[in-house]
């Protein structure tokens, strides 16, 4: 059973990912909300949002949002969980283009989607640095029901300190890189990650794949439930 760390008091909870932590929209006066001020596409405005710290349930689905406004497109990340004792679900929503989204992607396929999961956006500033450390800590439960089981990036061994599955590498050394070819590596390597996400993840959580993975647990002889999304 989902729970975010504060009520927020709608059916479908939208929790935008921004400034290190959870955002529902709210109005201003109201006493949770808190302000900010936000900038894109040559516009800027004001927003008062519910923030919160994190966000734990059960994955039960993921999918990609496209839209338009004023005359923009974008895509979203939205994350969804099963609903709380409230009958209440949050919606953990991110851009794609964010670092946000993009570690969140990185680390789906090493999510045990049959168990609860806490994710907690974070950005902060390490001394003697000029950029923030910014990405969503995913853990799984311990022993003790505490989340202190981290969900790695699926795409890098940190010990060998190299990309795996697939994920792209520069076509020319470290040093030969421009500023160009590394904008246009990183846009290629994110367009790869949605893609691997969109045909191996995505469709975990249709009714045709709940039931082909129930039906290669039993021919397996595992519990049929296991490690399936709910």
């Amino acid at each position: 059973m989902s729970k975010i760390e504060r009520d927020l008091g709608a059916n479908k909870i939208y929790l935008k990912i921004v400034e290190g932590s959870l955002r529902q929209k709210s109005q201003e006066g109201n006493p949770e909300a808190i302000r900010r001020e936000w900038q894109a596409g040559g516009e800027s405005g004001i927003v008062w949002e519910i923030p919160s710290k994190a966000a734990y349930g059960h994955i039960t689905d993921v999918s990609f949002y496209e839209g338009e406004k004023d005359g923009r497109r974008f895509t979203t990340l939205n994350i969804a969980l099963d609903e709380d004792e409230n009958g209440k679900t949050p919606i953990l929503t991110a851009g794609i283009d964010t670092k946000y989204a993009q570690d969140i992607l990185k680390k789906l396929p090493n999510i045990k989607f049959d168990q609860e999961v806490r994710l907690r956006p974070y950005s902060f500033l390490p001394e003697g640095e000029d950029r923030n450390v910014v990405g969503v800590e995913i853990t799984h439960r311990d022993n003790m029901e505490n989340f202190t089981l981290k969900v790695k990036d699926f795409f890098y061994d940190s010990e060998k300190k190299e990309s795996k599955h697939g994920y792209p590498v520069p076509a020319k050394e470290r040093e030969e890189m421009t500023s160009k070819d590394w904008k246009r590596y990183f846009e290629d390597a994110n367009d790869f990650v949605i893609e691997y996400i969109k045909e191996y993840i995505v469709p975990k959580f249709s009714k045709e794949g709940r039931e082909a993975a129930a039906l290669d647990n039993v021919i397996d002889d595992k519990d049929p439930l296991s490690e399936i999304p709910f």
